[in-house]
Order: C-alpha cells, then sequence, then structure tokens
C-alpha cells in the first residue's frame, strides 16, 4: 500500500486575531489611506487603494496593502509613496495616540492581477474540450 506524503511546503494558518488588534488593523488602515488621500499626489487616473493593514504582534510594525489600477502604475505609486514615506509615518505617528505607532512598511496587493491572470487562463480554455 503507498504511503502518502505530506507535502513539502507547509501552508500558515495566522490565529483569529483577537478584537483589539482587529480594531488597530483597522485604525492603521484607515488612518493611512486618509494620510495617503490628503497628502499625495498621483498621476491623473490613477485610483490607489490601501486594502489592507496588519500590524506586528508586537506593535513595532505594520504592513500595508496598497492596490493600484492601473496594475502598469504600480512602480510609479510606489515611488511616490516610498519618497514621502518620513511624512506619512510622521503624521500617523502625530495622529494616533499611542505609546509606540508601528513603522510602516508598504508591499503591494496584487490580488487584481491575480484575479485577471485567471480569468485570461479560464478564458483562454476551448469549451469543448
Amino acid at each position: 500500500m503507498p504511503m502518502v506524503q505530506a507535502p513539502t511546503t507547509e501552508a500558515v494558518f495566522e490565529p483569529t486575531p483577537s478584537k483589539r488588534v482587529r480594531q488597530l488593523n483597522s485604525l492603521v488602515q484607515r488612518e493611512v489611506a486618509s494620510i495617503i488621500r490628503r497628502e499625495l499626489e498621483f498621476p491623473r487616473g490613477v485610483l490607489v487603494t490601501v486594502t489592507k493593514a496588519k500590524v506586528a504582534d508586537d506593535a513595532e510594525s505594520a504592513k500595508i496593502w496598497v492596490s493600484v489600477l492601473p496594475a502598469n502604475k504600480g512602480e510609479k505609486v510606489f515611488t511616490i509613496i516610498e519618497k514621502n514615506i518620513r511624512d506619512i509615518q510622521h503624521l500617523l505617528n502625530k495622529k494616533l495616540v499611542m505609546k509606540f505607532v508601528p513603522k510602516l512598511i508598504f508591499r503591494l496587493d496584487d490580488a487584481n492581477d491575480k484575479a485577471d491572470h485567471i480569468i485570461h487562463v479560464l478564458d483562454s480554455l476551448d469549451p469543448r474540450e
């Protein structure tokens, strides 16, 4: 009888965050989005959305996921964000009343690219097969 081997890469399941952590994530997401909307200028026709914020367990850092449409403007948008990251951090530090305000780390949310790729693959399938 053949043995079934466990996959070599383990799936990482994160425990459900506590209510306090969820509230902190939501607060950081909302405030960073507000700062970006008010303080930064992006090229005309570009939509920038803060899709998610995840504050580390020790609250020293927070990963901020940003979605950019059209997707081909992502690099330009990130150049603008990186150029202004100190100002964004400073404004967040002033806005949040916390002992330690997390250091911001921005990431590109590529969920739209993945969805487009899946749609493209599905569209390319021959329905006769």
